[in-house]
């Protein structure tokens, strides 16, 4: 219902939330849902998660650059997140996007269920490097 919620606030208010709640594991499966709901199609929101300067952005990256370099694990599971929230919404635009800013090497130390598995490799094959 949060996720269904958030779809009908207005672009600037959706942007604002995820600024905030980003990187809340709380919300990983809101922004699954989010994400399936409107393939996070909002133009706004988008443009922020795509502009390198923009904070919203920085902190996409900051699950591979700064918390998550190469690994996932039980204790910083957000990588997986991501994958999930990028392989429902569908937007290869911006899967490829975030995707090439991934390290050449990803360590998973957690058990990835077969749908996990797909989500992954679907992320990934949209990766050039």
């Amino acid at each position: 219902f949060a996720a269904f919620h958030l779809q009908g606030l207005s672009e600037k208010k959706q942007v604002e939330f995820w600024k905030l709640h980003l990187m809340n594991p709380t919300f990983s499966i809101v922004l699954r849902f989010f994400a399936g709901l409107t393939g996070l199609s909002s133009r706004a929101l988008v443009k922020q998660l795509t502009k390198p300067q923009s904070s919203l952005f920085k902190k996409f990256l900051s699950l591979f650059t700064t918390k998550l370099p190469s690994k996932c694990d039980l204790s910083n599971p957000q990588l997986l997140f991501l994958f999930h929230a990028l392989y429902e919404s569908q937007n290869r635009q911006l899967t490829r996007d975030i995707v090439k800013h991934l390290n050449n090497s990803i360590k998973f130390r957690i058990f990835l269920s077969p749908f996990d598995e797909i989500v992954v490799s679907d992320c990934l094959s949209q990766c050039n490097h």
